[in-house]
């Protein structure tokens, strides 16, 4: 709400929640740039298969594929697509099992962030990093030998011992379902 106290109107309501008078999903990319229906589609299918050739992808989404080409760009400067990448059997991996590794700071870690994502960016066997509201700070997708070989990365991410207070690792099993897209870019790239 405003800080006056004046009554927000149903329109800007909705845009904040992510949908349109219609019910549309509204997206905008990172840059602040609005984007429409062929920009979400082209999302979605970067997203479920980042190899798609540019005619296919224009043949899905009723363009050229110099159009396509030009949108994929134009989406990458926006911040909204980040990165084309393949997806690989992790299967492959079998001697070095995944744990998600729950991570809990100290307040020295709360304050010393910056210095620890970089550790975290810095280490092969995390994958994947997310800050998480709750009891825990971070939850970690890690892959080692064993999980006795975690307590090695965890003295590489805090070499003293004051950032780190308590973590907790639970092996990944099998996937059962993988990289999604997001609900509001399905809804944003239908037709209806």
């Amino acid at each position: 709400m405003p800080a006056s106290g004046a009554k927000v109107s149903a329109k800007v309501l909705r845009r904040k929640s992510g949908l349109a008078s219609s019910g549309v999903a509204v997206l905008q990319a990172p840059s602040g740039i609005g984007l429409d229906r062929t920009d979400a589609a082209l999302l979605r299918a970067q997203q479920s298969n980042a190899g798609l050739p540019a005619r296919v992808l224009a043949e899905a989404v009723g363009l050229s594929p110099n159009a396509v080409l030009e949108r994929v760009r134009r989406l990458v400067r926006s911040g909204a697509l980040l990165r084309r990448v393949g997806e690989i059997d992790e299967g492959m991996f079998a001697a070095w099992p995944t744990f998600l590794v729950f991570v809990t700071l100290t307040p020295a870690g709360r304050r010393s962030r910056a210095l620890l994502d970089q550790a975290i960016r810095d280490a092969p066997e995390i994958m994947d990093a997310t800050e998480m509201p709750g009891d825990e700070d971070l939850v970690l997708r890690v892959a080692v030998p064993t999980a006795a070989h975690w307590m090695g990365v965890q003295r590489r991410l805090d070499p003293g011992g004051r950032l780190i207070d308590q973590v907790r690792l639970r092996l990944m099993g099998g996937a059962i379902k993988r990289g999604g897209p997001h609900p509001l870019l399905i809804a944003a790239s239908s037709n209806g």
